[in-house]
């Protein structure tokens, strides 16, 4: 009898211990200018804080049009000076580094090493990149940057070595250039990437290629306040090119993934999570067409105030090669970004409901970072509804996010671009839906949820 039992354990100890087959994956998504965030200096203000987000939001959707000017032209001087030109009235950030930032930031473990990694989310740019430990240009990291130990560099032969750019050993190369003259760049390693899979185990995925940054030149991480505490070590990109992770999970990603983000500056111990293949899922979901060019581009048809359409041109969001425009979908953009034919008529239209509602006119800027603002003066303001009508969907924005409260004011969380674009769908008027990117299928889905915990 007792052999039978041991017979059973062992039977039981090997079923146990074989190796099972994901079917997903998930990351910990976290604010990086919560309240009390590890990622950003404790002394800031909301106000400061809004700021931040806002220079980073306006750069970056410099850089959007950037890229898109460059695809669109043979000439890279003719497309910089055009978008120069375009952009000669709208405010743009004096800290041009944060274009190398973002709003949120995930964790994994990269290497034989497992060395542990915060980086910062980026749905607009395919290169995921980390500060190495042998950088001769580095921002201030915390413990440290990537140890590779073991690490297979990745040849010029290699068909994810695109861009092709090869130093005179044939190692493939990166660099990413971000306004104001920040850049990175260093060698294209090829490395395990440990991804959470449940309790304290991981999966890991062996070669995937990543940026080893040994040059980094006024990138905006530790930089200010935070300083040396600085614990975000370079960039996760979730674009839709070749290099991207989401790509090169492969049969793990099915090219799709799904978020529920919680508000950038939600207190610190909110988090969410970022889904990729098989657990990445939505209940009743509204769906609109989701366009790839270069980045995630959504196509919008007009925005409604209170229930009623706006008299907004619908070619202002459309993309149109002459002209630009075009409207993206964006992690790393807080509040939504018009262009000035589409943003007037939403001003216009806001100023003339709180005037009617409330008997209120905009104040001054001041300090704050918002174009459009009104003193609360003691009393409770609602905001007005908002909708957003896409192509076969609409989303039907949280009033929370509509406006937002900055010490006694209430600030309207839409703003001017410039004259080319491209409009971009914030991130702060996607809190509280959940948001799934099938970019194989070509499909954005959405649908509300609580964005805390799911």
């Amino acid at each position: 009898m007792s052999n039978f039992y041991a017979i059973v354990l062992a039977i039981v100890l090997c079923i146990t211990t074989l190796p099972t087959k994901v079917h997903g994956i998930r990351l910990e998504i976290v604010p990086i200018y919560g309240d009390e965030s590890p990622f950003s200096p404790h002394n800031f203000s909301l106000a400061e804080r809004h700021e931040r987000i806002l220079n980073l939001s306006i750069a970056r959707a410099f850089q959007f049009h950037l890229l898109s000017s460059v695809a669109n032209s043979s000439n890279i001087k003719n497309a910089s000076s055009s978008t120069n030109d375009a952009w000669r009235n709208v405010l743009l950030p004096p800290v041009s580094r944060d274009s190398a930032g973002g709003l949120y930031t995930t964790k994994l473990l990269i290497g034989t090493q497992r060395w542990p990694a915060n980086l910062a989310i980026d749905t607009g740019s395919d290169d995921t990149w980390v500060q190495t430990d042998e950088c001769s240009h580095c921002f201030p990291l915390r413990g440290g940057g990537f140890k590779g130990g073991p690490l297979r560099a990745m040849h010029c032969a290699h068909p994810l070595c695109v861009p092709f750019l090869c130093d005179h050993l044939g190692m493939c190369r990166y660099r990413i250039e971000y306004l104001g003259g920040a850049s990175t760049s260093g060698i294209v390693g090829l490395d395990f990437f440990h991804f959470p899979s449940g309790g304290h185990s991981f999966h890991a995925v062996p070669g995937i290629a990543f940026g080893c940054g040994d040059t980094n030149i006024n990138i905006g991480f530790g930089v200010g306040r935070l300083g040396p505490n600085n614990i975000i070590a370079g960039v996760f990109g979730l674009g839709p090119g070749a290099r991207s992770i989401l790509t090169q999970l492969g049969p793990l990603s099915h090219k799709r993934f799904s978020y529920c983000m919680p508000s950038p500056t939600a207190p610190a111990g909110t988090q969410t999570y970022l889904h990729f293949g098989d657990d990445a899922h939505i209940r009743a979901p509204r769906v609109t067409p989701l366009v790839v060019i270069r980045s995630y581009y959504i196509n919008i048809e007009g925005i409604g105030l209170e229930g009623r359409r706006l008299p907004i041109d619908p070619r202002l969001f459309h993309r149109v090669p002459s002209r630009q425009h075009g409207s993206v979908i964006d992690t790393g953009t807080g509040p939504s970004l018009l262009v000035p034919g589409a943003y007037d008529v939403v001003k216009t239209n806001v100023m003339q409901h709180m005037q009617a509602q409330y008997g209120l006119r905009p104040i001054s800027h001041g300090v704050l970072p918002y174009d459009l603002c009104y003193s609360l003066r003691g009393r409770a303001l609602r905001s007005p509804s908002m909708t957003i009508y896409l192509e076969g969907a609409e989303l039907h924005l949280d009033p929370s996010t509509v406006f937002l409260q900055l010490s006694t004011a209430h600030c309207m969380t839409f703003m001017p671009v410039g004259e080319e674009g491209p409009n971009i769908l914030g991130v702060m008027h996607q809190v509280n839906y959940r948001f799934l990117f099938d970019v194989a299928a070509g499909r954005l889905s959405f649908a509300p949820e609580n964005c805390h915990g799911s």
